[in-house]
């Protein structure tokens, strides 16, 4: 078991940290902006590591897709972005704006980690009431990426406890009965844990191509779901997002105004290796 001298984790950030909400009216922007933009699905703070050295934050409504650079304001002063791998402790990464040739916007952060190694994000958006008949909540983003050489470093991440809020890790897993490649198919683990344990209560597991195309969605009861998920075999890797939401009933109050719910949102990414082209799996 690792300890930790001086441990930080995302939960010990107060709402004074770059977590404080935005203001009312960025909150009514928002909204206003994603109903021009017919986004009823809403946006999503999407991280991907595609280099052990950088991470890169999108806010869209797909994975890894730049969005518009006029919404990154509304959520880059909120995000906090903490690393950890076997040598270097936790520390907060500083994320810096940036626009891609595409026209978009993205936060970017060099990372300064080597595998095994975890990230992870989170964003108090604010209280959100974009429909009147729906109860008020608290919209909360939540993002990981897990990056191990074989199966046994999952130990040690899941002893780092890095992500203490709503947590989707992929997991590759070898190849037995009960879960093998099947055609062009790949077999994986999705954990879900909100405040690190197995989350055992209903919630949808969204899972996406590294193009964006939405491959399925599941329903998580334990926390623990097998996942199959499409594979190109004549390729040897591939990149894959999934989401998941999770409606916590907790009534509260955040900055003088209440709410019934928190509305928890977190993505995960995830780099697939095919079994044959590779000795240890690589997630």
């Amino acid at each position: 078991k690792l300890l930790l001298a001086s441990r930080v984790t995302i939960a010990d950030l107060k709402p004074a940290s770059p977590l404080a909400m935005s203001t009312p009216a960025s909150l009514v922007t928002f909204a206003l902006c994603l109903a021009n933009l017919g986004a009823a699905s809403g946006h999503f703070l999407w991280l991907r590591a595609p280099s052990d050295d950088v991470a890169i934050v999108t806010f869209d409504e797909k994975p890894g897709v730049p969005g518009k650079p006029f919404f990154l304001p509304m959520v880059e002063d909120k995000v906090v972005l903490l690393a950890r791998d076997e040598v270097q402790h936790v520390r907060n990464l500083t994320l810096k704006a940036e626009n891609t040739t595409g026209g978009g916007g993205q936060l970017v952060a060099k990372t300064g980690v080597t595998a095994p190694f975890a990230l992870a994000l989170a964003a108090t958006f604010g209280i959100f009431n974009e429909d009147p008949k729906k109860p008020v909540s608290l919209l909360q983003y939540w993002s990981t990426v897990s990056m191990v050489k074989d199966t046994d470093d999952w130990k040690k991440l899941d002893t780092w406890g890095l992500q203490q809020g709503l947590e989707l890790t992929l997991r590759q897993l070898p190849a037995g009965p009960e879960c093998a490649m099947q055609g062009d198919t790949i077999c994986i683990s999705a954990l879900l844990r909100f405040g690190g344990a197995p989350l055992a209560a209903d919630a949808s597991i969204t899972t996406f191509a590294a193009d964006g195309t939405k491959t399925g969605i599941t329903i998580s009861h334990t926390g623990v779901t097998t996942l199959m998920l499409p594979f190109n075999r004549s390729q040897p890797s591939m990149e894959v997002y999934a989401s998941a939401n999770y409606r916590q009933p907790m009534p509260g109050e955040y900055q003088g105004k209440p709410y019934v719910l928190v509305d928890h949102w977190t993505t995960t990414y995830a780099r697939l290796m095919l079994p044959e082209f590779v000795d240890s799996l690589v997630v």
